[in-house]
């Protein structure tokens, strides 16, 4: 994605309901991949870009506290 110049728009909340698992950021931010962050009232509450701020700082922080738990 990152060669193709691609783009991603994360919408923490959306993704937590139509996926398996949480969007891997830090992977993608690491490979190189533009990712901005954005809302979906498809997939949540509101269209609040702070809303989805918090989303995004509680998934983080539940993928990293997986991550430490399993090593």
């Amino acid at each position: 994605m990152a060669e193709k110049g691609t783009a991603i728009a994360h919408c923490p909340l959306s993704n937590a309901y139509f996926s398996a698992e949480p969007f891997h950021l830090r992977e993608a931010l690491d490979n190189g991949v533009r990712v901005g962050l954005g809302t979906d009232i498809a997939g949540g509450y509101d269209i609040d870009i702070m809303s989805s701020m918090r989303q995004a700082v509680a998934v983080s922080r539940m993928r990293e506290g997986a991550r430490v738990v399993t090593k």
